[in-house]
């Protein structure tokens, strides 16, 4: 694979996003827009967006007044995430660049004896 492949830029995130990517995630898109509709949320954050195919999902579902940020790591894909965007829904809608950070998580184990 070609070190442009594997950074997803080019036409890459294009043809992503036409073939590949619904094929992927339009099941996976649906079922998480039903559940965020139902939770009437305020404010949604969906993490590693690609090519919005959940983000656009999301925006028809939710009503304008819910703030919706997409991000991810890769500024083409997000580029081509915002592309599907009119003008008006962007206000309700943002796209940031995610950083790269660890986390690490930490619990606590009870032992039962």
């Amino acid at each position: 694979m070609s070190s442009q492949a594997s950074q997803f830029v080019g036409s890459i995130p294009e043809n992503y996003d036409q073939s590949l990517g619904p094929h992927i995630f339009h099941e996976y898109a649906e079922d998480l827009t039903q559940r965020a509709s139902a939770a009437s949320p305020k404010k949604v954050l969906e993490i590693a967006s690609g090519t919005g195919i959940l983000t656009r999902k999301l925006r028809d579902a939710l009503t304008p007044d819910v703030s919706l940020i997409a991000s991810d790591l890769n500024p083409p894909m997000l580029a081509v995430a915002a592309n599907f965007f009119q003008k008006t829904l962007l206000d309700f809608t943002r796209f940031l660049l995610a950083i790269r950070i660890k986390v690490w998580l930490c619990q606590k184990w009870k032992r039962e004896v």
